[in-house]
């Protein structure tokens, strides 16, 4: 990420600067003193602490290297600003934003938070019981997730018509670890269990949008795109009793969704104003196979016959579909009817509203 920051500062400074030396007659060259601020600032972020890192819950409690940036520089038309500050290695904030006159605006930003997670008791067991139990595989386990986002966005409008082109790319990803609770399958028997589990979720998020003003009426679509991974322990695996053997539990799905989005709507400058949305996408449980397609619509109407009256229309669509397997499989489980570890899926509801 900081090689593609590096890029696009070194484009945006070369590429004004060529191009002026090509458009301008050197003869009636006048050159403008732009000024350029720059601040650096560089120290040390030390910390000192002693016993439960909830101290400072929302902190990634390490010593570092810390300092900050910020350089704004403003060759009209071009417009540029950079703001940075770093604290260590999982907390950090970068803001870049670059602009050409009206036509051209991106913002690239990256940034990242720490949160230091609670390790919850189950409570004392008594072996002497065999219900309730619990058994905490990890009791000096230590918690903690860095939440870090990086974001890419631009807006491209022609020179001389209300016609926009919005792009964004948006990548969420949670590292680190946590501490899962399940209850393991103990016929007979109530029982908690705990361990520690790596995880590194990521969710990757696009949208293209255009969007123009055609006369009295404005128009957009948009369509979105979003997928979200498990990395990390994606389910864990446990002993358990009888003939069963071992069995996987709490496993985290692959999901993917895509939505396309249609508006309209009147001004909102005179006394009638009408507004319409479409809607419509699906979702996918790529593990469980599970299919869920929607389509929404809302409609708005506004009349304003005189200052001291206001009639107003709405309307709202919704319909659902969902489609499950007929059945899903258990590893190391084994049913009593079937002989096997396939159990049978009620079917989804669909349903729809207005």
């Amino acid at each position: 990420m900081k090689t593609i920051i590096i890029l696009i500062i070194g484009l945006m400074l070369w590429a004004p600067l060529a191009f002026a030396q090509e458009a301008v007659d050197p003869d009636t060259l006048y050159v403008l003193d732009v000024p350029i601020d720059v601040n650096v600032k560089a120290g040390a972020h030390i910390v000192n602490t002693k016993g439960s890192p909830m101290a400072g819950e929302y902190e990634y409690l390490h010593s570092s290297f810390a300092g900050s940036t910020k350089i704004e520089w403003d060759p009209l038309p071009n417009r540029f600003l950079l703001e940075s500050f770093y604290f260590n290695p999982k907390e950090y904030f970068n803001d870049l934003d670059y602009a050409y006159g009206d036509n051209v605006m991106l913002n690239v930003l990256t940034r990242s938070t720490f949160h230091n997670l609670s390790h919850v008791s189950l409570g004392k067991d008594d072996p002497a019981t065999a219900s309730p139990a619990f058994t905490d595989f990890d009791p000096f386990g230590v918690y903690g997730v860095q939440d870090a986002m990086n974001r890419f966005q631009i807006r491209l409008k022609t020179p001389d018509f209300p016609f926009h082109i919005y792009l964004e790319a948006k990548r969420q990803v949670k590292d680190g670890t946590i501490q899962q609770r399940f209850s393991p399958f103990y016929s007979g028997a109530f029982s908690k269990a705990s361990r520690s589990r790596e995880i590194d979720w990521q969710t990757n998020e696009t949208r293209a949008t255009v969007n123009s003003h055609l006369g009295p009426v404005e128009v957009e679509y948009s369509h979105g795109a979003k997928k979200f991974e498990a990395g990390g322990d994606k389910f864990m695996t446990d002993i358990g009793p009888g003939a069963g053997g071992s069995f996987a539990h709490n496993l985290v799905p692959t999901l993917e969704s895509t939505s396309d989005t249609v508006k309209i709507h009147t001004s909102h400058s005179g006394r009638v104003a009408a507004a319409a949305t479409v809607s419509q996408g699906d979702k996918e449980n790529k593990d469980s196979g599970v299919k869920y397609t929607y389509q929404n619509a809302a409609g708005d109407l506004t009349f304003i016959p005189w200052k001291e009256l206001t009639i107003a229309l709405k309307y709202r669509h919704l319909d659902v579909n969902e489609d499950n397997p007929a059945y899903v499989t258990f590893g190391g489980m084994t049913s009593s009817s079937s002989g096997t570890g396939r159990y049978v899926v009620r079917n989804a509801i669909g349903y729809q509203k207005d």
